[in-house]
Formats: structure tokens, C-alpha cells, sequence
């Protein structure tokens, strides 16, 4: 790029002033008869199909893509409102202090309802691309790519049932069926190449090794190509973990201010969310790492889409509770003021509804406001809370459940009284996880093993830099086939100490001293679980055991039974 032209984009932010865009959904394909809402679809059952959908689908992100990034509703602008560039989207301005930040919540509550009205004005942008390459379809084929057109919804990445990076995003070409007949182009779920790099760094500061490139980055090696297929190893070594956090916080969870993020108290699916954001592009060697970057990715709203899915299906499940019922001071981000108390009522910026107001988490509380929904949420009529939540709960049995544990793993008779429900009382191990982002080099991952087993990951993004952050690590795939005479008792104490192991470790892989971090407090949770005695229901779990892992006076790791106070 010449230096003039350089100097103007200095001058002149990449964004065409416009009408305000309103997040509305998509609003097509509604069944007439039945009134049945289009399906949000797992993306490699989308692939798998093919079809005018997938056709429509490839065509029109292309298109998308292509889109002049000075256009407010470029591929470019609309992931940048996530993180960089450092601008004002939709013209929302930023505030004192929220410059060097996105618009993105992390690490607090307003991350589970921020990023809904974030994928549908991605979907509704991209499916208006949809609908106008649908229109050049012609003869037996225009009526079958219009119908697809309309039905269309953005697929999501369920990792949780299948980690490994979704095929038909790992190769640099693809093929499908266009209005001339069968086209290759470049795959544009491969990577986001940006038009007009380099970027001033007021707006695009190098914060990452990666923003030298000039398209997004998966797993890049030394000379500078993607191999997207790299990550796999790492994501296929955290399934089981990854599946265990998602059913726990089903099944666990019951306050909607808990599961909605690493800045509540317990388990939540922002922590799963964070480790796909690492493994997902082999960390720091990944755009998808990086919160200024992560959402030029083409992964990243497959991603996100999921994150609203398991947040959609736990909102069926767990109908009474309500988004943001207790309120909480923020960090701050780009258009909101640190220390600012945020509630449900709270703007969702810079997303505007179509009456010109800013969306709430209590306005996007139903997915009926943006006009999708998802496989587990669709049933042949209309249902009561209660029905839909034991549907859904059947779904999720069936998704995400491990398999009843083992003998070895079930208490005995002599131990503890065995529940009167069918099924044997089980005990499981949870390691939970507590610092404070301050006092950690950012980012970063805590790993817990037991033995060589990986039982699963903390992962600490960049953003925020300060504040407590959280997670729970099951440890039922780790203690898998463990043969002790009394899994209630010390026996597993003993071998959980003695196998427990803690990496930390930096974004670039080093290694991070435990006992350099203040704040950080690890403990062992035991809980009974009585079995579900049908699919339409959950586990039910009684804590039971509560220890702080501390050393002793040689300096080897310990299990103090925690009282009263050190709970606190």
C-alpha cells in the first residue's frame, strides 16, 4: 500500500456512514401451514447434505467476504465489532478508557446475552447475500435455491460431539454448485483474507505475532501457511473434557448468572468457549486465539453459534431463571464505562433493535426476537415450559452424557447407603479452579492431569485483564477404569494427590511457576450423584467432600479438608 494511502486511512475510519443497522434475524422460510421456525444446523451435517443450502451457504460467505471492508456491513466491519479495529461500529462510540478495547464482554455475565444479537446481524447480513445470489438461479433449479434461501440459517461447530475442526474449513479450495453450474472457488470458511492490509496501527495495533499476514491464520508454521488440520490433535485429546464440562453445566448449573460465564462462581460455558479459542488454531499460532482478532476467523461464528445453542437449550431446560438477575460492576469495554453496574436492562451495544433502541439481555432473552432456533429446541406442537425442558433434557442425555460409570467407580453398600432410585449412588471429582486475571500472564492455560490424562483446561484469553475468573474440570474421563476397594473414602484421595498435576503456561507455551500466582486456589470437590432414572431427567449431585490443595511443610501437595471459614 503507498504511504498516501496509508496516511488516509489514518485519517479516515474503514466505515461508509450509513442508516443504523438493527439486529433483527432472518424472517423468512416459516412454514405456513404449521408456523414451524427455520433450524440454526450442525455445519458437517450441512456439508455432509450438500445441497442448495450448502451451495447458497459457501456462495454467499464468499460473497460476503468480498465486500468492501469501508461498508458498515462488510464481513470485515461486522467481525470487527468483536475486537479490532479499534473504531466505532454503527456509529456507537467508545468511552473514556474503552479505546483499546472491543466492544466484547469476557469474563462477566454479559457475554452469554452480548454475543446473541452478534450472530444474527452476521446471519442476516450474510442471508441477504444468500438471497440474491438465489435469484440467479434459473429454470428447474430457481424454485429448489429459493426455498433453500429462505430456510437457511447459520450452521454451528457442536465440539462438544465432535471436536475435531469441521472438514469442509481445511481446505483451500472448494467446489460446489453455482447459477452457472459447478464453480471452484476459494474456501471462504478457510480463512479471511483482509483487502486492505497493512492497517494503521492506531485502529490495528501489533499486539499478535499474526497481524504481519494479510489473511487469518490456523496452526502457522514458520513460512507462513495455515495447517488447519493440526489442531485436531489437541482437540480430539480434550473431547471427553470438553463433553464433561458442557453436560455439567447442564446438569449443575441451575442460575442463569453462574452459567453464563468464567466470572460466576462454578462451572460455565464460556470455559469450554475459551479452550476451543486455543486448540481450535494451535494457540498462539492461531487467529482464533487472539480476542482482537479471533472473529475474522470463519470458525469463530461457527463457534459462537454453538455457544448461543447450548445457551438456548440450558435456558429451555432451566426456564425459571432469569438473564442478569443479580447485578455486577464491569470491567468496561469499548462503549461502556469500568465500574459500570450492568443488569438485564443494560444496552447490549452496539446492537440496535428496530425501533431504534439498544437491545437488553432481557430483550434477547427468546430466540423468537431474531427468528431461528435449534434441532433440540423443535417439536411437533406447541409445548408448556415444563414439556419443552424435559424434551430438551432428553437431548442433551443423549448428546452429551458419558456412560454410567464403572464398578470401580460406584459407592458400595458399606461405605454409604445406596440411593432407593434405580441405579447405584456415585461419587464424582471435580478439580475447581479460582485466580484472580491480574496476577496471571495473559493469555494463558491451566491444565489438570491425572497421570498422563489430560482432565481438562482453565483457559485464560487476553481479555479482561483484571478481575476473578473461574472453572470447574470434572475429573470422571480422567478416573475412568481407576480400581480402588473404596471410591468414597481416602483411597482416591491419595490417588488423586498423587497423580494430580498443574501446567501453566503462557501463550507462547511457556512455562508459568504455580507459586508465582498469589490468587491462585485450587481445591477437589466430591459429590454424590443419584442417576436419572429416565432420559427426561438430570442427575442430581450432593456436594459431600471440599478440600484446598495446599503443601506441607516439605513442600508436597496436600488435601486439607476445608472448613467454614477457608470455603469463604
Amino acid at each position: 500500500m503507498h504511504t498516501s494511502l496509508l496516511f488516509l486511512f489514518a485519517l479516515t475510519p474503514l466505515v461508509t456512514i450509513a442508516q443504523k443497522i438493527s439486529a433483527h434475524g432472518v424472517w423468512t422460510g416459516f412454514e405456513n401451514s404449521t408456523g414451524r421456525t427455520p433450524q440454526r444446523r450442525n455445519i458437517n451435517d450441512l456439508h455432509q447434505e450438500g445441497g442448495p443450502e450448502w451451495d447458497l451457504y459457501i456462495l454467499g460467505m464468499a460473497a460476503f467476504q468480498d465486500a468492501p471492508e469501508t461498508e458498515t456491513d462488510s464481513y470485515f466491519q461486522v467481525s470487527g465489532i468483536h475486537g479490532y479495529p479499534l473504531q466505532a461500529w454503527n456509529g456507537v462510540e467508545s468511552v473514556p478508557g474503552g479505546a483499546g478495547k472491543g466492544y466484547c464482554p469476557h469474563g462477566e455475565n454479559l457475554f452469554s446475552t452480548w454475543h446473541r444479537p452478534m450472530v444474527a446481524v452476521f446471519e442476516q447480513i450474510l442471508a441477504g447475500h444468500i438471497q440474491r445470489i438465489a435469484e440467479e438461479y434459473n429454470g428447474t433449479n430457481s424454485e429448489e435455491y429459493q426455498k433453500a434461501a429462505d430456510e437457511w440459517r447459520l450452521p454451528y461447530w457442536d465440539w462438544a460431539q465432535d471436536s475435531k475442526v469441521p472438514s469442509s474449513s481445511t481446505t483451500k479450495t472448494i467446489t460446489v454448485n453455482g447459477p452457472e453450474g459447478s464453480t471452484t472457488i476459494p474456501n471462504p470458511l478457510y480463512e479471511y483474507k483482509f483487502q486492505n492490509h497493512p492497517y494503521p496501527s492506531n485502529i490495528f495495533p501489533s499486539s499478535n505475532r499474526l497481524i504481519k499476514y494479510s489473511e487469518t491464520k490456523r496452526c502457522v508454521d514458520s513460512n507462513g501457511n495455515s495447517n488447519p488440520l493440526s489442531a485436531n490433535s489437541r482437540l480430539e485429546g480434550a473431547a471427553a473434557s470438553l463433553r464433561d464440562q458442557v453436560y455439567d453445566v447442564f446438569t449443575r448449573i441451575t442460575e442463569f448468572d453462574t452459567m453464563a460465564s468464567t466470572g460466576g462462581s462454578s462451572s460455565s460455558f464460556e470455559s469450554p468457549h475459551n479452550t476451543i479459542h486455543v486448540f481450535g488454531g494451535c494457540a498462539s499460532a492461531g487467529s482464533l486465539y487472539y480476542v482482537s482478532t479471533s472473529a475474522f476467523d470463519p470458525l469463530f461464528m461457527l463457534h459462537h453459534c454453538n455457544i448461543d445453542r447450548l445457551i438456548a437449550i440450558w435456558q429451555a431446560i432451566h426456564y425459571e431463571s432469569a438473564p442478569l438477575s443479580h447485578p455486577y460492576k464491569t470491567n468496561g469495554f469499548f462503549s461502556t464505562p469500568s465500574r459500570s453496574t450492568l443488569d438485564a436492562r443494560t444496552p447490549l451495544k452496539p446492537f440496535y433493535d428496530e425501533n431504534g433502541e439498544f437491545w437488553t439481555s432481557e430483550g434477547v432473552r427468546y430466540l423468537s426476537a431474531f427468528g431461528y432456533t435449534y434441532p433440540e429446541l423443535v417439536t411437533e406442537e406447541e409445548l408448556s415450559d415444563d414439556e419443552l425442558s424435559s424434551v430438551a433434557t432428553s437431548r442433551i442425555n443423549l448428546l452429551y452424557a458419558a456412560a454410567p460409570p464403572t464398578t470401580s467407580m460406584r459407592l458400595r453398600s458399606g461405605s454409604l447407603a445406596v440411593s432407593s432410585r434405580q441405579g447405584a449412588v456415585s461419587r464424582e471429582y471435580f478439580a475447581e479452579l479460582k485466580v484472580n486475571r491480574e496476577d496471571i500472564p495473559l493469555p494463558s492455560s491451566l491444565d489438570v492431569y491425572l497421570g498422563d490424562k489430560l482432565a481438562g483446561s482453565m483457559t485464560l484469553l487476553s481479555m479482561p485483564e483484571s478481575g476473578p475468573s473461574y472453572a470447574e474440570i470434572p475429573l470422571r474421563s480422567a478416573l475412568e477404569g481407576v480400581d480402588l476397594d473404596n471410591f468414597a473414602s481416602e483411597p482416591m484421595l491419595d490417588y488423586i494427590t498423587k497423580n494430580f498435576k498443574l501446567d501453566i503456561r503462557d501463550g507462547d507455551g511457556a512455562e508459568i511457576d504455580r507459586d508465582s500466582i498469589s490468587s491462585l486456589e485450587v481445591s477437589l470437590q466430591g459429590d454424590n450423584v443419584i442417576p436419572r432414572t429416565s432420559d427426561e431427567e438430570l442427575p442430581q449431585y450432593v456436594k459431600v467432600e471440599d478440600h484446598l490443595l495446599i503443601t506441607d511443610d516439605l513442600g508436597a501437595p496436600m488435601w486439607k479438608k476445608r472448613d467454614a471459614e477457608s470455603a469463604q
